[in-house]
């Protein structure tokens, strides 16, 4: 009876023993070990963690950045895009094309008969409609065409005409454009810029170039020649 008890507990004291042992055959690792395991994969895990962050944030400036791009004003001409498909004549333009408040004038602008085209018109207090910007069409080979835009700077300073070249300005500037060999091209443009220290510089340009000039006496004769030119007056579609 002694004899099975003792096998009794030695087979005991073997199972314990055995349990001790890892399935694949190696001994139970270091504690301390388990513990560096455990803190190197909780650091890994942080890590990553922090990268994947980084990544949203990142991802997110690039959204916002985007957006603002989307939301900034573009510069874009205010004088209309017409689609002329199907018109023979200026007349078709005007019936078949033209919108609600829209405006439109038959002018000559170097040798040619030119259609202008506004977005819309403005009294400019002499009973007359007048137009700050303009789409420009010509007959070329018996058809109406698209040549050009033009745009001014604001209501005081209404598109005009005069010795067959369409006057445009602003605060700052004025422009004249003529139309030869079915090119709507400028003739002369005088303007000044400021810094940031308010010095202001003069420029010039033709057909021929650009140059700076050391006076205001060409803008202030150029404003001249503008405001002794006719106004043009625009018809006011109405539909």
């Amino acid at each position: 009876m002694k004899k099975q008890l003792i096998i009794v507990v030695v087979v005991v004291i073997l199972v314990a023993v055995l349990c001790g042992v890892n399935l694949s055959g190696g001994k139970n690792k270091d504690p301390r070990e388990m513990m560096q395991i455990a803190e190197s994969e909780t650091i890994t895990d942080s890590q990553q963690s922090l990268a994947n962050e980084e990544t949203t944030e990142e991802s997110t400036e690039e959204t916002v950045a985007e957006t603002v791009m989307l939301e900034a004003p573009a510069e874009v001409a205010t004088a209309p895009d017409i689609d002329i498909t199907g018109c023979d004549t200026f007349t078709q333009i005007v019936d078949r094309k033209l919108e609600d408040g829209m405006g439109y004038a038959n002018v000559t602008i170097g040798e040619e008969d030119v259609l202008l085209v506004s977005s819309g018109t403005f009294d400019n207090g002499d009973n007359l409609q007048a137009a700050i910007d303009a789409t420009v069409f010509i007959y070329e080979n018996g058809m109406p065409k698209m040549i050009g835009k033009i745009s001014c700077g604001g209501t005081a300073y209404p598109l005009a005409v005069k010795d067959g070249l369409l006057y445009s300005a602003g605060g700052h500037f004025v422009q004249t454009n003529t139309v030869e060999d079915g090119r709507f091209q400028l003739y002369e443009h005088n303007w000044e810029e400021f810094d940031e220290d308010g010095n202001v510089k003069y420029f010039y340009e033709s057909s021929e170039g650009q140059d700076v000039v050391t006076s205001e006496v060409n803008l202030q004769n150029m404003f001249e020649d503008y405001e002794a030119a006719e106004t043009i007056g625009f018809t006011v579609v109405v539909k």
